[in-house]
């Protein structure tokens, strides 16, 4: 999935520079197209229309300096395109086929969905088991505790005993055991 994963992100990345290139490119042939329209005006103005002349002398260098932004722009992204179509080539070759991809994902989440289901039953089962436990606990405590009373009591009448029956006593266990 994590293979899959890198490479859709890479794909996408990749379509994301293509389509910024493809932009760029559209933007500096619109600039262009505006540059050679405001040279032709100028050059077909008649010397009396100086109002015209000078917003289209004042629009030219602006329409330039953004030719050159999106030029130097258009040339980092084609810069970045060569590491970015490398890495996705990478990442395609490592991960399954893109055919596949929807049936990887269908089971990864099929996977994660029975782990949540098998950890939701383990956790209900953990305290059904522990209520269950912690009850057992409860009665043997309560068990030993009437074991523990009853052997202090013994050992309380044995030492009450005088020291006659106390060895007959002693001699009965020791047959019984």
């Amino acid at each position: 999935m994590r293979r899959v994963e890198q490479a859709a992100q890479a794909a996408d990345r990749l379509r994301h520079l293509r389509q910024s290139i493809s932009e760029t490119r559209q933007q500096l042939e619109e600039l262009r197209q505006r540059e050679q329209v405001i040279i032709s005006e100028l050059d077909a103005l008649r010397p009396w229309s100086r109002a015209r002349r000078r917003e289209l002398a004042a629009e030219l260098p602006e329409v330039r300096r953004n030719q050159t932004r999106r030029h130097e722009h258009l040339l980092q992204v084609l810069d970045q395109s060569t590491g970015v179509e490398q890495i996705a080539r990478r990442a395609a070759e490592q991960a399954p086929a893109p055919v596949t991809w929807p049936l990887v994902r269908r089971h990864h989440a099929d996977l994660g969905r029975d782990f949540d289901a098998a950890h939701r039953g383990a956790r209900s089962s953990d305290v059904t088991e522990a209520a269950r436990r912690a009850e057992e606990a409860r009665a043997a405590w309560a068990g030993l505790q009437q074991k523990l009373a009853a052997a202090r009591d013994e050992a309380a009448r044995r030492a009450d005993l005088p020291p006659d029956q106390r060895d007959i006593e002693r001699a009965a266990l020791v047959e019984h055991a």
